[in-house]
């Protein structure tokens, strides 16, 4: 199994927060990756009330609107304000990263934060992950929507109780207090999807 910073998937999972019915999935995200590299205890719900506040003064510059998404390109100059504010090193690339790309990543690449979007028309992503033992199944609500979520896991020999292979593990909002895993999603469900840009940030 490739995993961010060659952390366990429990390790992982203990740095998720929940957004709650927000749409905050991206600042989330961004606050958890920082968590991750510095030890950080940020909140994505005080970035995003931040953004917010300030919206007006740069319309459009950090998210569409306030409590509305977060696009790769916004995300990327908030992690770049993030940078400035808190005087740490970074690097983006925003692209469409081939899957063995990802992989080494995880793999070979401590450090380094792919934040996936995905978008669909019809039948959001259903993800998996754990209670304690119990296994539990999270779906999307809505025919159209948006999440972003960090990719933290692959692991070609994951699967859910009935056998099918969820290899492709995320950082996800959408966690509450009890769970203990990080959420797993199957092959034809990433492939169903439409991927918007991966923004890849380095922090040195």
């Amino acid at each position: 199994m490739a995993t961010l910073n060659h952390l366990s998937a429990a390790a992982l999972a203990q740095y998720q927060q929940s957004q709650g019915q927000s749409n905050n999935c991206a600042l989330y995200t961004l606050t958890t990756l920082l968590n991750i590299r510095f030890g950080l205890d940020m909140h994505g719900a005080d970035l995003a009330k931040s953004i917010d506040e300030h919206w007006a003064e740069k319309p459009f510059y950090y998210r569409v609107a306030p409590n509305w998404a977060t696009l790769p390109g916004q995300s990327r100059r908030v992690i770049h304000k993030l940078a400035q504010e808190r005087q740490f090193q970074v690097r983006t690339e925003l692209g469409c990263f081939s899957d063995a790309y990802l992989r080494d990543i995880l793999a070979y690449n401590p450090n380094t934060y792919p934040v996936m979007t995905f978008f669909w028309v019809g039948n959001g992503p259903k993800l998996i992950s754990h209670q304690g033992s119990r296994p539990i199944e999270m779906h999307a609500n809505g025919r159209i929507g948006g999440h972003t979520m960090l990719l933290a896991a692959y692991d070609a020999g994951h699967t859910d109780q009935a056998g099918l292979v969820y290899p492709w593990g995320f950082i996800n909002s959408w966690a509450t207090g009890d769970v203990t895993d990080i959420f797993w999603m199957d092959e034809a469900t990433w492939r169903r999807l439409v991927h918007l840009k991966t923004l890849l940030v380095r922090i040195y």
